[in-house]
């Protein structure tokens, strides 16, 4: 099997690309890519983990543009469905301190998905947890 890497940030990509080589990861393609721009049509993948950012912000440490939160949550949505192999999962992080309008598992159910929320973590910040999207029955 083969990984694929996907990060719009060149700095990021770059991080990424030094990494696997140091780690003799052969099996890992990194891209510079805004969402699946870069990927081949064609190609699917059985499972995404997205790491998007929590809510829309300026400040660098939280995203670096107002394509954050629901904008950047609503865009992956809308173009991931050919990108997916049947029964493919979609797994994303998410911090409760970027709202409820923001979480990937409410905007998942409104779209109709299957969602579980399977992990969270209290700190000093608040909770945190991961989501499993399971779009499958809305994409045949």
């Amino acid at each position: 099997e083969v990984v694929y890497a996907l990060d719009r940030n060149g700095a990021a990509v770059e991080c990424t690309r030094e990494n696997a080589a140091r780690n003799g990861w052969n099996d890992i393609r990194v891209m510079q890519s805004d969402l699946f721009s870069a990927v081949p049509s064609g190609m699917r993948f059985d499972m995404i983990v997205f790491n998007q950012f929590y809510y829309p912000s300026d400040i660098d440490w939280f995203g670096d543009s107002s394509d954050g939160g629901e904008s950047i949550i609503t865009r992956f949505f809308n173009d991931m469905t050919p990108f997916l192999a049947p029964g493919a999962v979609i797994v994303m992080s998410f911090a409760d301190f970027a709202g409820n309008a923001n979480d990937p598992a409410v905007l998942g159910r409104a779209r109709g998905y299957e969602v579980d929320e399977i992990t969270y973590v209290q700190d000093q910040y608040g909770k945190a947890k991961v989501v499993v999207i399971y779009p499958d029955a809305q994409i045949e």
